[in-house]
């Protein structure tokens, strides 16, 4: 089943758009209710990335009630959506919510990425480009993520992005270089 979501997301970081559409209707339409909150998941960061704001808060909606801070996402998006303002406050304090350091290191890190896309999507690039910093301070590893990720096409010239990313990427490199040699 995780297998579907990683799937999807690679077919989307691709541009395969159908391909990813389709893993997530199936993910949606599963009978086990986990496997279909991760699907509303995936649903949810396909809509953002192809920055789809309604979308994006309506699947959010979907998942809110039942992950971890969520729902202080979700309050944000629609508050944002509804002043046409972002409260800079607010978004701190979602920021510490998903960084807490009683929370497992990985999940920090997901938090950043997913408040880099919300940035994004509210045109708040120097925000976005924050929670990358911070994300990758903390061990992203994800360069697919940063390479593939259309809402981060404009950025590929901007040289704060550009140094995340090589950072990110040479990260990535040497745990793809451990691993394959732990493999022989």
């Amino acid at each position: 089943v995780r297998l579907g979501a990683d799937l999807g997301r690679l077919d989307a970081l691709q541009g395969n758009w159908p391909a990813a559409e389709a893993r997530c209707r199936l993910l949606l339409s599963d009978p086990d209710p986990s496997v279909v909150q991760l699907g509303a998941v995936f649903e949810a960061r396909l809509a953002g990335w192809r920055n789809d704001r309604a979308a994006m808060i309506a699947a959010t909606a979907k998942f809110a009630p039942r992950i971890e801070n969520a729902a202080h996402m979700l309050a944000f998006l629609k508050h944002t959506a509804t002043t046409g303002t972002l409260d800079l406050a607010q978004w701190n304090h979602l920021e510490q919510l998903l960084t807490r350091p009683d929370r497992p290191r990985r999940m920090q890190v997901i938090g950043l990425q997913l408040m880099s896309e919300i940035a994004i999507t509210l045109g708040r690039h120097e925000l976005a480009i924050r929670a990358l910093g911070k994300a990758a301070d903390m061990g992203l590893i994800d360069v697919t993520w940063l390479d593939g990720c259309p809402l981060f096409a404009p950025f590929t010239g901007d040289l704060q992005w550009r140094a995340i990313r090589d950072e990110v990427a040479l990260r990535a490199s040497r745990v793809l270089a451990a691993f394959r040699s732990a493999a022989g």
